[in-house]
């Protein structure tokens, strides 16, 4: 008799356990979607290989099964032994395309101007890896976000090379300490907003500064009105 595969399998065991594939889902901790569900008992999405880490951690959790048990009922080979190895191979795997260009996450937007900053899902910014290694910086320290608003577009034209314009990459080095007059991405808990201006000291304050004269400084008179994310080392539209 043949064995049963393993999109049977994972049905069965759903089955066995009295739920329906939305029970599944509200059980997953909602990662997964009932289209997961579906497409997998289908064979239609593979657990391990095209589902993502959140959502088969979500899937052990509904069917009630260790990684050793899935493996062992599916027979489907895990790469990893835990979530947190698995979440560093993943993060691995989107960093590394080629000898040439490295791949990362788009965490979200940054004002450079206006209020509204939307989060982002599922995009990706690619960045030279010899700009980076030009920055010293490490790419597991990395973090890309897009720019809206236009206060980081200076009205001199001799200085466009350092424009920041809306819908740009910028990449930021959160282990580098800024320097006065670098550019840096911060979280600014009064606007509840991150923010992508010129960084200085003035006295006791750190001013926050746009290129663009006709939008305003932020001066903050205490390290707690801003937390600086790090410097921007790359920029690219």
């Amino acid at each position: 008799m043949a064995q049963d595969n393993w999109s049977t399998i994972l049905k069965k065991r759903r089955q066995e356990l009295k739920k329906s594939q939305q029970q599944l889902v509200t059980d997953s901790g909602n990662t997964l979607k009932q289209p997961d569900v579906s497409r997998m008992e289908r064979g239609l999405t593979h657990p391990t290989h095209t589902l993502g880490t959140d959502k088969f951690f979500g899937l052990l959790k509904a069917l009630e099964w260790t990684i050793e048990q899935f493996s062992d009922a599916t027979g489907i080979s895990v790469p990893f032994y835990t979530e947190t190895q698995a979440h560093a191979l993943s993060q691995a795997s989107r960093l590394e395309v080629s000898a040439d260009w490295l791949r990362f996450p788009v965490y979200g937007s940054v004002s450079a101007g206006q209020k509204n900053t939307e989060p982002l899902y599922e995009e990706m910014a690619f960045i030279p890896r010899d700009k980076l290694r030009a920055k010293g910086a490490d790419p597991a320290s990395v973090r890309v976000y897009l720019v809206n608003g236009d206060c980081m577009i200076s009205n001199e034209a001799q200085r466009i090379q350092k424009n920041i314009a809306p819908g740009d990459y910028v990449a930021v080095d959160t282990s580098r300490k800024p320097q006065p007059g670098d550019t840096v991405v911060a979280w600014w808990p009064q606007e509840e907003k991150m923010v992508v201006k010129r960084y200085k000291i003035e006295g006791s304050d750190i001013v926050l500064y746009p290129v663009n004269p006709a939008h305003p400084n932020l001066v903050l008179a205490h390290e707690e009105d801003v937390y600086i994310l790090g410097s921007v080392i790359w920029r690219g539209g």
